[in-house]
């Protein structure tokens, strides 16, 4: 078994559905095992969140604007 501590790149890439599903499943265990763990996958999928790119533009110039 893995050991996973709160700065191993395991957790990012769980974070963000990197993994092999093997690989998926003992970071699960640890991460459910460890409040500390948890924490950070939290963050790491709130800020995931925050950056995610949608496929239409919330802001964009107007015609004028790009004038």
């Amino acid at each position: 078994m893995i050991k996973l501590t709160i700065d191993d790149p395991r957790l990012t890439a769980y974070a963000f559905g990197e993994l092999n599903p093997k690989e998926i499943k003992e970071v699960a265990k640890q991460v459910a095992s460890d409040p500390l763990l948890k924490a950070a996958v939290d963050e790491l999928v709130a800020i995931e969140t925050i950056f995610q790119v949608d496929s239409e533009p919330k802001y964009s110039l107007r015609p004028e604007q790009r004038a």
